[in-house]
């Protein structure tokens, strides 16, 4: 026995390792929400808890880093050559998936964290796509924020209630197809 040591006492001595805000946020990310406490982070980067709460202050901020990491669960759509309304289509039900798979149903939204950048990328995307197909930008900023709204809220009913009786997929398939033909009128109206 003498002469052995085990990881915990490898980790106590000499310089501990060095990790990055960005490592954090990804190994949080990678073990999901259900095992998500700062000990597993830690562990999964064989590192000290203490070493963890040098770049969050609690669990809360930690679920928020991992949530809007870049290696989330959140399937951006490609640009290729889809529709504007299937573009749409493909980021609502990515967007619910993320939202779903995250589980707390008051995660908040947030643009405050250095971790959510790519998202504003996906939100500029978006804009663009509605712009291509004729809607002023000032009309497709309104039109995408009123696509995520409904989105976050089918979500935040699901996660809260389990949603109203029936098929969730299939409710919630029926309000963004609601929100692409009050759309497509719209873009009608401007032409």
């Amino acid at each position: 026995m003498l002469g052995t040591t085990t990881k915990a006492a490898a980790r106590r001595t000499g310089r501990p390792p060095r990790i990055t805000r960005d490592q954090v946020a990804e190994a949080a990310a990678k073990l999901g929400p259900t095992g998500l406490t700062v000990q597993a982070v830690a562990d999964a980067l064989g590192v000290t808890r203490a070493a963890i709460y040098h770049y969050v202050h609690d669990v809360e901020e930690l679920r928020r880093i991992a949530a809007y990491s870049p290696v989330s669960p959140f399937a951006v759509p490609a640009d290729g050559h889809t529709s504007w309304q299937d573009w749409l289509r493909d980021f609502a039900r990515a967007a619910r998936a993320w939202r779903l798979a995250h589980g707390e149903r008051y995660l908040p939204l947030t643009f405050d964290l250095p971790e959510t950048s790519w998202f504003l990328g996906v939100v500029d995307r978006a804009v663009a796509r509605l712009v291509d197909a004729g809607f002023p930008e000032r009309h497709a900023r309104q039109a995408f924020q009123f696509l995520a709204g409904v989105v976050w809220i089918n979500a935040q009913d699901e996660l809260g209630t389990g949603g109203p009786a029936g098929d969730p997929d299939g409710r919630f398939e029926r309000e963004i197809d609601w929100v692409i033909v009050a759309l497509e009128h719209e873009l009608e109206e401007l032409r």
